[in-house]
């Protein structure tokens, strides 16, 4: 029995613990002994995933591949040397599971220098507006990423529009004018669904559907989405995010302009 769990708390990619999942039930396929395996995917929460656009195919995938889709199963206790883990499902109830592989990721939260903090909120995050990322009680701090409050996915992408926001808006504070930016709650989030397949969700707040490529659905597992996520994405990370090249999906018209800033700039150089 192969078991994957995921925490009721947020986490960092909320669609990571479905990637395992899939991933090494591709993999057994491939080595041909699937059949003798039993696969369950606990999730913490309601549901497998949060936005409710991308979350029926994952489901329909799940039950596709032979996975057991559970829900309201949150890991509290792991007895190694017994191989039994142990899940909340209710306010007083509880329910072991054996298990012979255990994919455990682990709940996750605030620092403890931000969640006991003034800048806190009662979640432990710092509390911004979702929309400025200006500090709700304190008016020269800002905050992004997975400290902060937004009420969105905690991803790589999500920072990086959120950053774009963020440096303009501070800019505007300092100057004293009216803020210029809104973040609208972008996130990307690419679950690699076996060794040649990913499905690409892009979602604002609310999980509004929030798509770069408009002539596919990305709802579908795509070959190149897969490859965006192997081959691309860590080139766009070390050379675009890193150097501040890359701001997220909303410089897409810019970037004929910024190849050429570039292009320019090589040349003096």
């Amino acid at each position: 029995t192969f078991i994957f769990t995921s925490p009721a708390t947020p986490i960092k990619c909320g669609g990571a613990p479905l990637k395992a999942a899939y991933l090494i039930d591709d993999l057994s396929r491939r080595l041909g002994n699937r059949d003798s395996q039993n696969f369950k995917f606990c999730a913490g929460g309601a549901a497998c995933f949060g936005v409710p656009y991308y979350r029926g195919p994952l489901e329909e995938l799940l039950a596709e591949r032979g996975i057991e889709n559970i829900v309201s199963h949150n890991l509290v206790e792991v007895r190694g040397e017994e191989q039994i883990a142990v899940f909340q499902t209710g306010p007083e109830s509880q329910t072991e599971m054996k298990f012979d592989f255990l994919h455990v990721v682990p709940p996750q939260g605030a620092h403890d220098f931000m969640a006991k903090s003034p800048l806190a909120d009662a979640s432990g995050f710092c509390e911004v507006d979702k929309g400025t990322t200006q500090h709700v009680k304190y008016p020269n701090v800002f905050g992004i990423g997975d400290a902060s409050s937004m009420p969105t996915s905690k991803t790589a992408a999500a920072t990086v529009s959120q950053a774009t926001v963020a440096s303009s808006n501070m800019l505007d504070f300092r100057a004293g004018r009216a803020f210029s930016k809104s973040y609208n709650g972008y996130a990307g989030c690419p679950i690699v669904v076996s060794n040649k397949s990913c499905i690409m969700a892009e979602f604002g707040y609310d999980g509004v559907p929030m798509e770069s490529l408009k002539f596919m659905d990305q709802r579908k597992p795509s070959r190149l989405w897969f490859h965006m996520k192997r081959d691309a994405f860590p080139t766009m990370y070390w050379w675009g995010i890193l150097t501040g090249l890359w701001r997220g999906p909303s410089m897409i018209p810019e970037i004929p302009a910024v190849y050429n800033a570039g292009k320019a700039s090589t040349l003096r150089a």
